[in-house]
């Protein structure tokens, strides 16, 4: 079976693959505990302090995602498709999706007994959650500051547009008023 393709609600079948806004977000939440680790999480050993990364950066994804729901919204199972599935993460990490589940199965127990594990989930989740907020504010002030500055440039452009109207129109009447003159000069 080829696990690339899957059939969408309507039975048509269709490559799965993560989407690349949701790829970025998760090399965000694994830089962010990269930096908390001080190395990569995802190499493939067993020392106690990578596994608990990587129960942290799937219990993270867990709870972004909804990895938790089967299909949802009742279309029947294998219908319909979620933006990211445990097999997808398993790809993304280079683990089987087995191993995703059993991560996020023991990720409860072990955050029970350890402080450490987390605190080191409560800051990596409020920092991918606070720098997504953060940016879209500041890109929302970015954009509010840019209307602004477009309304002034327009109220700029429809005054000198006017005032070039009046100008030829002082111009016009100028001329008008010239050509009286001169007719009035030729008449005389």
């Amino acid at each position: 079976m080829n696990r690339e393709l899957y059939k969408n609600y309507r039975g048509v079948r269709i490559t799965k693959t993560i989407p690349m806004s949701v790829k970025l977000d998760l090399d965000n939440i694994k830089s962010l505990l990269d930096q908390e680790l001080g190395a990569d999480i995802f190499i493939k050993t067993r020392k106690r302090e990578y596994v608990d990364a990587r129960r942290v950066f799937v219990a993270i994804v867990y709870d972004k995602y909804d990895l938790v729901t089967n299909w949802g919204g009742g279309v029947p199972s294998g219908h319909a498709l979620k933006v990211l599935t445990t097999s997808l993460l398993g790809d993304y990490m280079g683990y089987n999706h087995s191993t995703i589940l059993h991560l996020r199965r023991n990720f409860d127990i072990y955050i029970q007994y350890s402080k450490e594990l987390k605190g080191v989930y409560e800051r990596v989740k409020t920092r991918t959650s606070d720098n997504l907020v953060i940016k879209l504010k500041n890109l929302n002030l970015e954009k509010e500051e840019l209307l602004n500055k477009l309304n002034i440039i327009n109220n700029e452009i429809q005054t000198l547009i006017k005032n070039e109207d009046d100008l030829y129109k002082e111009e016009e009447e100028e001329k008008e008023e010239e050509e009286i003159i001169t007719e009035s000069n030729n008449k005389s």
